[in-house]
């Protein structure tokens, strides 16, 4: 029996030592063939229709089972058009811990609309979650560009130091934006064990800075950090807010209704996984509706985050007139279950002369409340006349000027169908509301 398992462990022993030299001796040969290279671009290109080009790659593998790979071009193409090219490429892998220890290259250049293109069949989801702390423990990377139509990112100097710090200069252009975002020329990022923390990572755009701090990736795969700023471009961020609103909801927003965006922001947010808490404060915000040109003003709105809510109260003037907003948004991080909530409040007089042709006797009370649900606007309009008070268009009176009269409105938008809904205009007599017109009607689309 003992002499059955000495013959059972010496074939076993030599397996592994077969397997141990195949893998630092025959490998590498292997891999290093002209002819395995040939034949895994052909394999690439018929599975992919991607044409790629590998120039003097050499993989070695010590007696430590740490694996070199060494590639001085690496790139593809798609009809022609260069998707990926990475120059001088060096990467340190650790069989046994499975762990990359090093990552170099010269140069690496991602064409994002070309890489749009390729049809590759999506992988199914793995169950196990990327692990920071198998990252590279060492990056030196001398420039990457990645050019796309929404985006292109132009980044230099990527470097790991001590304590797993990144380094990494980046100049971020997108037509969204009207100069270049700048990232990292202050702080740094850092992988502790499966971590990404920022350590005063900056942001700057033209003369104003943003600052993350805290970790942006735990190892349970969530977050928690804050987000700090000051006197950041208004005109600049809600460019940016409507994008990533479209990216989830194509439909019309509602800050559609504003152009020609101005003043300042203020942001001090903490972000977890619980939700965002803290303050985002504009001040002199200012804006002008689409129709008509109606200027309106905020000295400063103030923004409260509290989990996956919002509330504001603001006072400002809409045509020279003084206006009190109120907005709630609940559900804010849920986009099919997030829900807006808002009221606009103005007494108009003679000074509001934006509508051509338009005048306003005496004062008229205007209200509007406009809700968002499952991405539907739903918006009432209310306007209230007091006695002695008129609207004058065309040189036409409203009429019945001895008594209080109301006009309301409700629209509602579901795809290309617009619901005007329950539209009346009225009088009030003895505190008796009569009606005068009244109805419901559609707009669709064609």
């Amino acid at each position: 029996m003992k002499k059955i398992l000495n013959i059972v462990f010496g074939i076993l022993l030599f397996f592994v030592i077969a397997l141990y030299l195949g893998v630092v001796y025959l490998l590498p040969q292997i891999v290093n063939n002209k002819i395995t290279i040939s034949k895994l671009q052909s394999f690439i290109h018929n599975k992919t229709d991607i044409e790629t080009n590998i120039m003097g790659l050499n993989l070695k593998i010590s007696p430590m089972l740490v694996a070199i790979l060494n590639v001085d071009n690496l790139a593809a193409k798609n009809n022609n058009v260069s998707v990926v090219d990475v120059q001088k490429l060096s990467l340190s892998y650790k069989l046994l811990e499975n762990r990359m220890t090093l990552i170099n290259a010269n140069n690496i250049y991602v064409d994002g609309e070309a890489l749009k293109q390729l049809k590759i069949k999506p992988q199914k989801k793995q169950k196990n979650k990327f692990k920071l702390g198998k990252a590279a423990a060492e990056i030196h990377i001398k420039k990457i560009t990645y050019k796309s139509n929404i985006i292109s990112v132009f980044a230099k100097d990527i470097d790991t130091e001590k304590d797993n710090n990144i380094h990494l200069k980046a100049d971020i252009q997108t037509p969204l934006l009207k100069e270049n975002l700048k990232l990292g020329y202050s702080g740094s990022l850092q992988i502790i064990e499966n971590n990404l923390k920022a350590n005063k990572f900056e942001i700057k755009l033209g003369n104003s800075y943003l600052y993350l701090d805290g970790y942006l990736i735990n190892k349970d795969n969530t977050y928690d950090f804050t987000l700090k700023g000051e006197k950041l471009p208004v005109s600049e961020i809600m460019p940016v807010v409507l994008h990533l609103q479209k990216s989830q909801d194509p439909s019309k927003k509602f800050i559609e209704n504003f152009k020609n965006f101005n003043g300042t922001a203020n942001v001090d947010l903490k972000i977890d996984k619980n939700g965002i808490f803290g303050k985002c404060i504009g001040n002199n915000l200012s804006a002008n509706a689409v129709w008509f040109d109606i200027p309106i003003y905020f000295k400063e709105a103030v923004f409260n985050f509290s989990e996956q809510k919002v509330n504001s109260v603001a006072q400002g003037i809409l045509g020279k007139e003084k206006v009190i907003h109120t907005l709630n948004i609940t559900d804010l991080l849920n986009p099919q279950k997030k829900e807006v909530i808002g009221t606009m409040k103005t007494v108009m007089t003679k000074k509001f002369d934006y509508v051509p042709n338009l005048t306003v006797l005496n004062s008229v009370n205007v209200g509007l409340v406009y809700k968002i649900k499952n991405r539907k606007p739903d918006v009432y309009y209310d306007v209230d006349i007091p006695a002695n008070s008129d609207l004058i268009y065309n040189s036409f009176y409203l009429g019945l000027r001895d008594y209080k009269r109301l006009i309301h409105g409700n629209t509602f938008k579901d795809n290309n169908d617009l619901y005007l809904r329950e539209y009346r205009y009225s009088y009030l007599s003895s505190n008796k509301e009569n009606v005068i017109i009244s109805g419901d009607g559609l707009f669709k689309k064609i």
